[in-house]
């Protein structure tokens, strides 16, 4: 007996029993891990969103609190600084501001905090007067400068260093020009109110770096007598920025609103200016070159339409910066005094990647661990469910080599479970199948005998149809011999081709021009125009003037009503329409529309006109052509009458010819001559 092959690839129980017992385990984790990556960075992603959120408005309430002291500070001093300072004595205004720096000295040092009076690092109070004198001290550490400009210095401001009482020193150890009501400071404190402070716009001091100032005007008795002020470096601010530790890659920048001035930075490199021709002015922060806070700066600024106006409440961004995701917060920073900032802050996603890597990291671990235990358990409890059915696949294929041997079994069938008792089942079976294979092969060889005798005898069968088929093929290939003498194209009709009409000759099968001479014709052809229309293409619609009419020199249209949605009738190559709108003045009374890419020779009102002049008795015979229209003119009675053309429907039935030679004479000027011959309608 033939055996027939096995194929190589089937599939086999040992084989796929581990798989699928291992596979679950390894997916398992693997889905495990996958969760608890992205569950990190969803918990990192909120983490990250409230720490900028509660940095931001930390940042906000320490500027509040330390950028209110100078205002504080001017207006609790405001009300006797007329009387105690006594501002057009310089000498005595001198020493008032020495006085108060250092009271409020004494002030922080019981406090325990080196700011003075809350501002931030080095002090400079100062006041100009409107007769362009100048006096100030600026505190800075330990030391002192006293810098004055009187009527007798100007234009130059003297600095001088004062010693522990006050008093300056006789060197001048700074020389400098300066205006002082030219300032941008003076300039707003000038125009405010008594008692009322505000900010300069951010400038260049005259010491060279970047600031403002807090101002507020003196007034003696309704009398302004000049500007008080004190001054702060954005240096400071940046000071306080950069000692925030938020994260590792933390960015922090505060924007002026109004102008994109850059006012601060947490980044030690970042200057707040920028120098031209020997000239330093403060930094828009979108022309920064910073690699991380101009980028983020640039996309918010295009996020908000470029328009830093349109930031009118804290907003928290999720972005991609220069590849890497960062968590970024944008807020708008109001102080009273006329300070309108934004303050953002920029958490780089890199920050947190650590937690995020060993959260994922100690879960691929002990999901490793687990996994390793897994797969031996698997394998085991699939070697000890594979291993009888091994047996049972083998026993199979000995009973089909017929060489099946019963003690093959003897291990499997001392087994308990379901398996153990399939083993012994089969044993019994296979010893069954063996002693019966003797029988087996005498009845196969029976059969193998009947069914020779069965070939022999459709063989035989088979001969006898053969014949009956080549007898009708014989019959089909005479019939299909005789049907090609039918189907065989001739060379004539080969050749033949539509005869295809000139532009001349469809204008001579129009009956209004076929007693024309050749000369009008083609006259008439250089007149009008040929138009190539695609299909589905309006020509013209009801209501519309008519103005022209068309000869259609190849294609196809429809005319219909649309408006009662009625279709009238196909024109192909040779029709023509339009006539009667064109020959009566009437308007369109229907729509036409090609269906198919199509040629029309097209003829307007003034060239009928000049066709009219030549010929006067073409007016005529368009009139009778016209007149025979009886039908169409008699529908058209209604739109004659709304167009005051006809006063009653009898008019045109009693005499619809003279009414169309009057009409034609209006149109065109041109009388028509009646005939005798011409038949008219009666009513």
């Amino acid at each position: 007996m033939t055996q027939k092959p096995e194929p190589s690839n089937r599939l086999s129980i040992r084989r796929t029993m581990p798989v699928l017992v291992v596979a679950p385990l390894l997916f398992t984790i693997l889905l495990t891990s996958c969760f608890a990556y992205f569950n990190s960075r969803h918990a990192v992603r909120e983490l990250a969103a409230r720490l900028s959120e509660k940095s931001s408005l930390a940042i906000r309430q320490r500027l509040r609190s330390q950028l209110s002291a100078p205002h504080v500070q001017l207006r609790a001093k405001s009300a006797d600084f007329a009387v105690g300072a006594n501002p057009r004595n310089l000498e005595r205004l001198s020493s008032y501001f020495w006085d108060l720096l250092q009271q409020e000295r004494a002030i922080a040092t019981a406090a325990g905090t080196s700011e003075v009076a809350g501002v931030l690092g080095d002090t400079f109070i100062f006041f100009a007067n409107n007769a362009g004198e100048f006096i100030g001290i600026q505190a800075q550490e330990e030391q002192y400068t006293l810098k004055v400009l009187t009527k007798e210095t100007q234009p130059f401001r003297e600095a001088y260093s004062l010693n522990a009482q006050g008093q300056p020193e006789t060197e001048v150890i700074e020389t400098v020009e300066y205006y002082p009501n030219q300032r941008a400071w003076y300039k707003v404190g000038k125009t405010l109110k008594a008692q009322q402070s505000s900010w300069s716009p951010v400038y260049i001091f005259a010491s060279g770096i970047v600031g403002l100032t807090a101002v507020q005007p003196a007034y003696d008795r309704g009398e302004f007598l000049g500007v008080l002020g004190i001054d702060i470096s954005l240096a400071e601010i940046q000071t306080f920025l950069q000692a925030l530790e938020i994260s590792e890659g933390a960015q922090i920048f505060v924007v002026e609103r109004q102008t994109g001035t850059l006012i601060a930075t947490s980044n030690e490199d970042d200057v707040l200016f920028e120098e031209a021709e020997g000239q330093r002015s403060p930094v828009n922060v979108l022309d920064l070159k910073n690699d991380y806070v101009q980028p983020i700066a640039a996309h918010l600024f295009e996020y908000y339409e470029e328009d830093w106006q349109n930031v009118d409440q804290e907003h928290y961004f999720t972005e991609r910066i220069n590849g890497s995701t960062a968590y970024v917060t944008i807020a708008p920073f109001q102080d009273g005094y006329g300070l309108d900032w934004l303050v953002v802050v920029s958490l780089p996603e890199s920050d947190f990647s650590e937690v995020i890597l060993a959260s994922t990291k100690a879960t691929v671990i002990v999901g490793g661990v687990i996994a390793i235990i897994g797969t031996v358990l698997g394998l085991l409890v699939a070697r000890w469910i594979v291993r009888p059915i091994d047996d049972l696949n083998n026993a199979a294929e000995a009973i089909e080599a017929q060489r099946f041997q019963p003690v093959v079994l003897d291990a499997t069938t001392q087994r308990l479970d379901e398996l153990g008792q399939l083993a012994r089942v089969f044993q019994r079976m296979g010893t069954v199948i063996s002693a019966n294979q003797s029988s087996l092969e005498e009845q196969k060889q029976a059969l193998e005998v009947e069914v020779a005798q069965a070939k022999r005898q459709q063989q035989k069968n088979r001969k006898f149809t053969l014949e009956n088929v080549q007898e009708l093929l014989g019959r089909s290939r005479l019939v299909r011999q005789r049907a090609s003498r039918f189907t065989t194209p001739t060379k004539a009709n080969a050749s033949a081709e539509p005869t295809k009409l000139s532009v001349e000759d469809l204008l001579y099968q129009v009956s209004y021009f076929a007693h024309l001479e050749r000369v009008d014709i083609q006259d008439l052809l250089a007149m009008g125009r040929v138009v190539q229309l695609p299909e589905q293409t309006l020509i013209f619609a009801e209501d519309e003037p008519g103005d022209s009419f068309y000869i259609i020199l190849a294609g196809a249209v429809d005319i219909t009503v649309e408006r009662l949605q009625k279709f009238l009738t196909h024109l192909a190559a040779g029709g023509f329409f339009g006539e009667l709108s064109l020959l009566l003045g009437l308007p369109r009374t229907a729509t036409v529309r090609t269906t198919e890419p199509t040629t029309v020779f097209c003829l307007e009102q003034e060239h009928l006109q000049i066709l009219f002049d030549r010929d006067p008795s073409f007016a005529e015979r368009v009139a009778q052509a016209v007149s025979a229209h009886q039908e169409e003119l008699t529908a058209r009675q209604a739109l004659l009458m709304e167009q005051g053309l006809i006063e009653n429907p009898e008019q045109l039935q009693r005499n619809p010819l003279g009414w169309v030679r009057q009409r034609l004479q209006q149109l065109f000027g041109q009388a028509t001559p009646a005939t005798d011959d011409v038949p008219t309608a009666q009513p």
